[in-house]
């Protein structure tokens, strides 16, 4: 199952990708070894090398923090954008941000910005500072709406008007909608709230079930019941326990 799922990863379809991605965490532990000898592997596909540290990310098992170290200790210029980035949001998921923040200092404005979502996505406040620094430079000005995401991850609304635009661009409403309800406004955007439920990133989809169920919507049961068969486990258990939750309530 595992090559296989290997192999869809050199589809072009989004969807089949995703898909393999899902599958190759969905094996965990026994898929580790195979995993990390790809992610330090310069010869493999470059495909295989990023879903491989993915999914280590997503795994955690005790012994990949040590691997994925390592690759991030060869550097930008070695690794190259897409796999640096790969790496530092999988390290993230060890609660390691070192690597997050160093690519937010990177000078690179699209790696800075992938940075700064998934450092407000972690809830890393102390990037704070660096990240309205990276909002306010000029030569990032292309890349604000992504930095006006982070700060208001991070409950600093100076982009709020940036984030209520982003809300009609496909591309940026889940994350401008889970922004949003970090500054106060969930109920503004309860209907973009259920389509980031759907993202591509969990941290994404996360944060959407977590404002949902705050704000408790009249379909909420609904949306928690679909959430418990999330793919990732931080939703699954935090689906199942809001659930229960509701479950109970509804009984008295």
């Amino acid at each position: 199952m595992l090559w296989d799922a290997l192999t869809g990863l050199l589809s072009d379809e989004p969807d089949a990708h995703q898909q393999a991605l899902e599958t190759i965490v969905s094996l965990g532990e026994e898929a580790v070894p195979v995993l990390e000898d790809l992610a330090v592997d310069d010869t493999a596909h470059p495909r295989h090398r990023a879903g491989a540290v993915f999914a280590l990310g997503r795994i955690r098992s005790d012994s990949s923090e040590a691997v994925l170290q390592t690759l991030w200790e060869r550097g930008l210029a070695e690794l190259g954008g897409a796999l640096t980035m790969q790496v530092a949001s999988a390290l993230a998921e060890y609660s390691n941000f070192q690597p997050l923040n160093g690519v937010l200092d990177s000078g690179d404005e699209i790696l800075a910005a992938k940075a700064a979502i998934q450092l407000g996505l972690h809830r890393v406040g102390d990037s704070l500072a660096a990240i309205s620094d990276s909002y306010e430079r000029d030569d990032y000005a292309r890349m604000r709406p992504f930095f006006a995401i982070a700060l208001g991850l991070l409950g600093d609304g100076r982009g709020e008007s940036v984030l209520r635009e982003g809300l009609t661009v496909l591309e940026l409403r889940n994350h401008c909608a889970v922004a949003l309800n970090e500054l106060g406004y969930g109920s503004e955007v309860l209907f973009e709230l259920r389509f980031a439920l759907s993202d591509g990133d969990p941290l994404v989809r996360l944060r959407a079930l977590e404002a949902l169920i705050e704000l408790e919507p009249s379909d909420i049961v609904d949306l928690v019941d679909e959430a418990t068969e999330d793919p990732d486990a931080r939703i699954q258990e935090e689906a199942e326990a809001a659930l229960r939750r509701l479950q109970r309530h509804q009984r008295r």
